[in-house]
């Protein structure tokens, strides 16, 4: 059945509300532009600050920009008026206990009337009187020739700009066994620990030298790690601890057989009717006489 004109004209009518909110949908979406993060970053980055060091924090916009603003926590503690190119801005203080938290940045732009972007990402400041200790690690090396074998130990610290020094040390004793000197861009170290009896055995811990606002100034010490010697000293107490408990174990079978053996050979129900017959016997003969 063909439709009439006016159903014609009817089902037109609903299709073009529909065709005019799709139109203006598109319109409003291409509007709308999503205002990238600005980057913001810590130089020199590291885990921990010493009272007194400069530490410099950047943040970077996409142009054109009118303000950038820092956060510390959620308040603005300072802001920069951008004219003209490079969009970025740079901030430099002195590490103190008053700067030590979470910071942001965040770009007001020219573009789509003074529109405000996003947050950075956090970046994290930590203040102390030490730089942060180091990290260690350790990797069994292969054995040069039978009995004969060596650890590597990795330390990781944060060494400044004029370089510095690892040492390693052995149960945190007053003296060190091993140091490195490093450059500023060497940040880790390896101590090889040959592993030739009791007397290399222990725990290892390292920490590190650097001068930071012209002065020397250590870490604390890092964790521990044990090695422990595996010769034939060792391999002799463990086959006597083997020994041993063969032993008892062979000694408490035989005690346990014993008791079993007594118990049946005197209390068992069997023995007593035995010496039970054995009398009435007895008893049989010596009535006939």
């Amino acid at each position: 059945m063909e439709p009439k004109s006016g159903q014609l004209y009817c089902r037109n009518m609903s299709i073009f509300p529909v065709l005019l909110m799709m139109m203006n949908l598109h319109v409003l979406v291409g509007s709308i532009r999503i205002l990238p993060k600005p980057g913001l970053s810590l130089k020199p980055s590291y885990e921990m600050f010493v009272r007194g060091e400069t530490i410099v924090m950047y943040c970077r916009c996409r142009c054109p920009v009118a303000t950038i603003y820092f956060y510390g926590g959620s308040k603005v503690f300072h802001q920069f008026n951008i004219s003209v190119p490079p969009c970025d801005a740079y901030l430099r203080f002195k590490a103190d206990d008053n700067f030590e938290g979470t910071y942001q940045c965040q770009c007001l732009l020219f573009e789509n009337n003074g529109s405000l972007s996003s947050p950075s990402h956090p970046v994290q400041i930590h203040v102390q009187d030490k730089p942060s200790p180091p990290r260690v690690s350790t990797v069994q090396g292969p054995a040069a020739s039978p009995g004969k074998e060596f650890v590597i130990i990795t330390c990781r610290g944060e060494i400044r700009s004029r370089g510095g020094i690892f040492y390693l040390y052995k149960n945190q004793f007053a003296n060190f066994t091993q140091l490195r000197r490093v450059t500023a861009h060497e940040q880790s170290v390896n101590f090889t620990v040959n592993v030739t009896g009791k007397d290399t055995a222990g725990n290892y811990s390292c920490l590190y030298q650097t001068e930071i606002s012209g002065h020397p100034v250590a870490s604390s010490f890092s964790e521990s790690v044990a090695i422990f010697w595996k010769g034939k000293e060792q391999k002799q107490d463990h086959t006597m601890v083997m020994l041993v408990h063969l032993y008892l174990s062979v000694f408490v079978l035989i005690l346990m057989v014993v008791i079993i053996v007594e118990h049946f050979a005197s209390g068992s129900p069997l023995a007593g009717a035995k010496k039970d017959r054995r009398k009435r016997t007895i008893h049989v003969f010596t009535t006939g006489l």
